[in-house]
């Protein structure tokens, strides 16, 4: 009998060492902390902690409250590694995940905001890099970026911010202070662009008030100002730039004016073809006149010959 326990205490004490690692468990309720404010495991020594794992119930130092963290401490990181499976995130019944935030607004949040108004000066933060498949040298990076009075968001590569998107709607391509819906600093290369007019189009040129200016006021004008009419100067050009709509109206205004000098000139030459005809018709009947004139001349000076 005594030969048989012993046999059996072996067998246990071999399972024992042989399955000690292995320890099934359904519920971990360790007893470091009371669960008030929280509740944790450590992995470690008393004299240095490696990492562990926390719930925390009631403390703001950790959370806001009834979380579950998973730490570590020192310069350690926390990897989630797979063989051939994935890395999934699946928060459930409108749970949300937070990325340097403890309260998360949306399905995924990056970083936290402050909200503490616009700042004296311009605060900038990196919150998301990618990197590129086989590009060396650096990364793409999302930021956010607050100057007075404005939000921006900045997606760039290395240190130069590519596009700058504006709280107000507002969009920069290589401009991070973009001023219109659309700010572009470089060359547009498109297949076509479409503009929809702030200003009328100028068929009132063609109407019978329209006040067209004479050619010699035009002259006068350009001697005086150096520009045509309703243009703008080189100077103002240079200073305010080009505003495409309202300057394709201004050109097409001259092509207009342009083609109403244009007629009055085909009029004009009209009717001084018609004078030239009238003249031509008379010099016509001059010269005729003039060749019967010669002939009765020639005759008379027969007849005077034979006497």
């Amino acid at each position: 009998m005594k030969k048989s326990m012993l046999l059996y205490s072996i067998a246990m004490l071999l399972c024992a060492f042989t399955f000690g690692q292995a320890v099934n468990v359904q519920y971990l309720n360790p007893t470091i902390g009371n669960g008030n404010p929280y509740q944790f495991l450590r992995f470690g020594t008393a004299q240095d902690y490696k990492a562990g794992f926390m719930w925390n119930n009631t403390s703001t130092a950790y959370g806001d409250g009834d979380d579950f963290s998973i730490f570590t401490y020192g310069n350690r990181d926390i990897t989630l590694r797979t063989g051939t499976g994935n890395v999934i995130i699946f928060p459930d019944s409108g749970g949300k995940v937070g990325i340097g935030t403890t309260n998360p607004n949306a399905t995924l949040q990056v970083g936290d905001s402050e909200h503490t108004g616009s700042p004296s000066t311009e605060v900038e933060k990196k919150r998301l890099s990618l990197a590129p498949v086989t590009h060396g040298g650096s990364d793409w990076f999302f930021s956010t970026r607050d100057n007075n009075p404005y939000a921006n968001l900045d997606i760039g590569y290395s240190n130069n911010k590519t596009l700058t998107l504006r709280h107000d709607g507002n969009v920069g391509i290589g401009s991070k202070n973009p001023d219109s819906k659309l700010t572009v600093k470089g060359k547009i290369h498109a297949e076509e662009v479409k503009i929809d007019l702030s200003v009328p189009a100028p068929d009132y040129v063609f109407k019978k008030d329209y006040d067209l200016l004479s050619i010699e006021e035009v002259q006068e004008h350009i001697k005086a100002q150096g520009h045509l009419p309703n243009i703008p100067s080189a100077k103002e050009l240079e200073t305010n730039g080009v505003e495409l709509g309202i300057m394709n109206m201004k050109l097409l205004e001259k092509i207009e004016e342009l083609t109403l000098y244009t007629i009055a000139q085909e009029e004009e030459l009209k009717e001084q073809n018609q004078k030239n005809k009238v003249l031509e018709d008379k010099i016509r009947s001059f010269e005729q006149h003039d060749t019967r004139i010669k002939i009765i001349e020639e005759r008379l000076e027969f007849l005077l010959n034979r006497k």
